[in-house]
């Protein structure tokens, strides 16, 4: 029989001299919106609107209160075959949520519509809201727009049977105020 021993272990060896710095890779895609963020915009007409409402026409809202730019364009446009309104573009895909209110002394109904282009802009029916007679009527609503540059406006409701007329004043010495904001969530 053979036996075997071992020896003693030897001296570490010196280190190696370091590699060059490889080359940068390729850029990765980019990521997806972050949670949390909110872009909002709020357009207002304060006193009466500029002509009565006929059955499908768009509120006119003069006045940016506060936008986010780029994101949320209020746009002054005709509504065939109604007279113009304003018309906001809503750039990218997404949720929206969308509050509106007004005042008017008819029967009638206020409803959002919106469409890819504006000649195919539809009511969505469940943002209607109505009243009778006399007093303020309010929405908060969500819709999803799964094409950018969609387009959305506050309407007259198309059943009306008659035009809404907005008061100048809401009391003696108070203009009244027609609000839309519109908030994106990320």
């Amino acid at each position: 029989t053979t036996l075997f021993r071992s020896g003693i272990t030897g001296s570490t060896g010196s280190a190696g001299s370091i590699g060059g710095t490889g080359s940068t890779g390729n850029t990765g895609p980019a990521g997806v919106d972050g949670l949390g963020t909110v872009q909002s915009a709020m357009y207002v007409q304060l006193g009466a609107q500029p002509a009565p409402l006929s059955a499908g026409q768009p509120f006119t809202f003069a006045t940016e209160v506060l936008a986010s730019p780029g994101n949320i364009i209020s746009n002054t446009g005709v509504f065939a075959p109604f007279a113009s309104g304003t018309i906001f573009t809503l750039v990218k895909i997404g949720r929206y949520e969308v509050n509106y209110q007004m005042m008017y002394a008819e029967d009638g109904g206020v409803v959002l519509y919106l469409g890819t282009t504006i000649a195919s802009m539809l009511p969505l029916p469940y943002t209607m809201i109505g009243k009778s007679p006399n007093g303020a009527v309010s929405g908060s609503v969500i819709v999803e727009i799964t094409t950018p540059n969609s387009f959305i406006s506050v309407n007259a409701a198309a059943g009306n049977s008659v035009t809404i007329t907005m008061p100048p004043n809401s009391s003696t010495t108070n203009m009244s105020a027609t609000t839309v904001s519109i908030k994106k969530f990320y």
